[in-house]
């Protein structure tokens, strides 16, 4: 074929020139970007449905969806773009901070006490975090910014050296990949790779699952879909200016089974980030609809064929 394609005898008389070929190889014992995929129909489908809403939408979207039990990457659209990821980074800052707060203790229960009683500026940890990962308090986030500061850590080198290389906090700039490697780092308590402390996990995964007011927006519409959500992990991000919108959500999703004779979830890493593309007039409403196609888009996946019930048990 190679020959043949060079020469242009072939079906479509086509010639690539006389340049030659660069081959290129597999090391041994790499996996391929093609394995990193889920080749499902239902996946290939989901793909191609996002694919075809960015293409025809009016701002930009990054997406991707994976599956947390196999690592798998059901669907995604330019998920490795250097974006604005608005509050979704508060969970990376959380991350680096909790990772030097474990250094200056000896136990979980030493961190769990530092974390109550310790201040930064007139304020607990406990505190600082929970306004920023909660209600997404910017004070709060300066404040933790500035601890991080104060102790000569710079942010981006650590997150670097956890193979999160395309992250900058302090630009407030990353990758729907990065976030979800951090969020499937922080999801396994027995990870160990980032956060030591199986606590470290647990108290950051709780303030992501606690109750704000926007609970019931973003991923949180799910519900409106149809999807059964026993509990969601995330960050939402939002801007709404006249020179920057964005509209982005970020998290884990434990999806319930429909079928009650098996009762089981599985989750799910679901990362949208929607901003206007260059030049074009796209308003924050006209992202927040269009995410809400997206979200629509996902859910028809997530109600699909049983992927946690029955079929998979028996």
């Amino acid at each position: 074929f190679v020959k043949e394609f060079a020469k242009g005898n072939n079906s479509v008389g086509f010639s690539s020139g006389q340049g030659g070929f660069m081959l290129w190889r597999l090391k041994i014992g790499e996996a391929s970007a093609y394995d990193t995929f889920d080749h499902s129909h239902e996946a290939e489908t989901l793909r191609s449905s996002i694919e075809a809403m960015a293409r025809s939408a009016q701002g930009q979207w990054d997406v991707i969806v994976t599956d947390v039990d196999s690592g798998k990457i059901i669907a995604e659209n330019s998920s490795n773009m250097l974006r604005q990821s608005a509050s979704v980074i508060k969970v990376p800052l959380a991350m680096c901070v909790m990772s030097i707060l474990e250094q200056k203790v000896q136990s979980q229960s030493e961190l769990a006490d530092y974390l109550r009683n310790n201040l930064f500026k007139g304020t607990t940890f406990d505190q600082s975090l929970t306004q920023m990962l909660v209600n997404s308090d910017e004070q709060a986030t300066a404040r933790m910014s500035e601890f991080l500061t104060s102790k000569r850590v710079d942010s981006q080198a650590l997150l670097s050296s956890w193979g999160i290389k395309d992250t900058i906090p302090s630009y407030r700039i990353s990758t729907e990949q990065d976030t979800w490697r951090l969020f499937m780092s922080l999801y396994n308590t027995d990870d160990g790779k980032i956060l030591h402390y199986p606590f470290s996990h647990q108290y950051l995964l709780g303030l992501l699952s606690s109750y704000s007011s926007d609970d019931l927006t973003r991923l949180g519409t799910l519900h409106d879909y149809g999807v059964k959500v026993k509990r969601i992990y995330n960050k939402i991000g939002s801007v709404a200016s006249r020179d920057l919108s964005i509209v982005a959500d970020a998290g884990i999703v434990e999806v319930s089974s429909p079928n009650w004779l098996f009762p089981s979830s599985k989750p799910y890493f679901i990362s949208i980030n929607g901003q206007q593309r260059s030049g074009s007039n796209c308003t924050y409403k006209t992202l927040e609809a269009e995410f809400s196609d997206l979200i629509g888009i996902i859910a028809q996946y997530l109600k699909g064929p049983d992927k946690i019930g029955l079929q998979r048990d028996l």
